[in-house]
């Protein structure tokens, strides 16, 4: 396992809680004659150091104080100089004592001054017995596996039932303390329920699914942060990733409850904000920049939080404000653009079901690669009545454009706006080309930044879409 370098402190929260001193002693045979260990902690996909412990006669001390601002709470873990894990710990308490060995750190820790890793390790120490029964009747199911079929179902059943027992386990240590960081882990790692038998449509499974997926997780609790990411993260992402869909709309909303899930928290209201801000603001997925948006809105402009330090709250409404009209589902900005023989053509008055907006360059290397799919996409989609394309060419002079056209015997409307009087640079936010719109009849943006090679598939999934919804409507 490899440790990043980077202290939690250099994460900005502004937050206020009440100091604690912390005074947490840790010692372990075999590691006597190591000069450092390491203080290490997990957060999402990493794990980061978060202090230098120095051997101070066979035990290492960490003191510090802890204000929400610098030291979360959480599960924690010790690490060799020689970047190895000794053992892991959770830091809820202000001061306590590890001591064990190297050999075997589980069986032979020894916990002093703190519940919660008492009842941690007394949990693992039960674990370990039935982990090591599991993965023997793992290996001799795979042994027996098209060989011996009774065996195999044979040993299938003895390990169902060596699952019922973990369960079982699990549950001892909850109702032990249910209250305890140790209970919040354990429920954090149990199986989603079971969809109601009575529930059949597929719709209402969905949403029954989506209304339970965080039964088990307490939302308001910032030390469920600092855990490994298969108890926390990855189940956040994997909801947001496989569970409520594409659509922009879909996960604005779910966004939005499951940040308001975690408001009673202030830190952990402010974590999962600023992560579910930065997954939409990077999304590779063109149309998800509406979500980053309107969160921005939300939480950054219209409640004004101070989830960041100022110039980059600035520095975040300042790219709302220039994605704002490209947005899908918002109407496109009215341009007006002219062609090689001073036909006008605005935007808005375009009459055809979907408008297809091309910006180009004739020296453009990727423009000179999308244009003869494009051109190929107007031959599958030649009424203009249903597919109006209309290019608009981003050079400022005419030379080269006209040579091109000549060249390139383009079948599609293409146009300039040599003088800029339509500002199109600054209303759609060119920054490269091709810059590739879908547009519905009402101009309204459906699509962007869409791969030339794909334009006829997503004509034929609207249609698709649009057969279904008058369908629906007949019955």
């Amino acid at each position: 396992m490899r440790f990043i370098l980077v202290f939690l402190m250099s994460l900005t929260f502004v937050v206020n809680a009440q100091d604690i001193d912390y005074k947490i002693r840790f010692k372990v045979k075999g590691l006597e004659k190591d000069s450092v260990a390491y203080l290490a902690f997990y957060r999402k996909e990493s794990t980061y150091i978060k202090d230098t412990l120095r051997n101070n006669r066979g035990e290492y001390i960490f003191t510090g104080k802890y204000d929400r601002k610098d030291l979360l709470q959480g599960m924690y873990m010790l690490v060799t100089q020689r970047n190895q894990m000794v053992f892991q710990f959770l830091l809820t308490e202000p001061e306590f004592s590890l001591t064990t060995d190297t050999i075997d750190p589980v069986k032979g820790m020894v916990v002093k001054g703190s519940a919660e890793n008492k009842m941690y390790y007394d949990y693992n120490q039960e674990l370990i017995p039935l982990s090591a029964q599991a993965g023997d009747l793992n290996k001799a199911m795979m042994a027996a596996k098209d060989k011996d079929e009774a065996k195999f179902n044979s040993l299938r059943g003895e390990l169902r039932a060596l699952h019922e027992k973990k369960l079982a386990l699990d549950q001892k240590y909850i109702d032990m303390a249910p209250q305890s960081f140790n209970a919040k882990l354990l429920r954090a790692q149990k199986q989603m329920p079971r969809i109601p038998e009575s529930i059949t449509a597929q719709e209402q499974k969905l949403a029954w699914f989506q209304q339970h997926y965080f039964d088990n997780f307490d939302m308001a609790d910032a030390r469920m942060l600092i855990t490994p990411p298969s108890i926390f993260h990855d189940k956040l992402m994997e909801y947001l990733d496989k569970y409520v869909g594409m659509e922009p709309d879909t996960i604005y909303k779910h966004c939005v409850r499951i940040i308001e899930m975690t408001r009673k928290d202030p830190l952990m209201f402010e974590i999962v904000g600023r992560e579910l801000l930065s997954k939409y603001e990077k999304s590779k997925f063109a149309c998800h920049d509406k979500v980053f948006a309107y969160l921005a809105r939300r939480y950054l402009i219209q409640e004004e939080l101070e989830w960041y330090k100022e110039e980059t709250t600035e520095k975040i409404v300042n790219r709302v404000k220039e994605l704002w009209p490209t947005l899908c589902g918002h109407t496109a900005m009215d341009i007006t653009t002219y062609d090689t023989t001073g036909t006008n053509y605005t935007l808005s008055k375009i009459d055809a079901e979907y408008t297809v907006l091309v910006f180009w360059d004739s020296d453009c290397g990727h423009c000179k690669k999308a244009i003869p799919k494009i051109t190929e996409f107007q031959k599958l989609q030649p009424d203009p009545k249903k597919v109006f394309i209309l290019g608009v060419n981003t050079e400022w002079e005419e030379k080269e454009y006209k040579e091109f056209l000549r060249e390139k015997k383009m079948p599609w409307t293409s146009t300039q706006d040599t003088a800029h009087a339509s500002n199109f640079r600054a209303k759609y936010n060119i920054e490269t080309t091709p810059a590739i719109y879908v547009l519905d009849k009402d101009k309204k943006i459906l699509f962007k930044k869409v791969d030339a090679g794909k334009l006829n598939d997503i004509i034929e999934m609207l249609d698709k879409q649009k057969a279904k919804r008058e369908g629906d409507e007949e019955q």
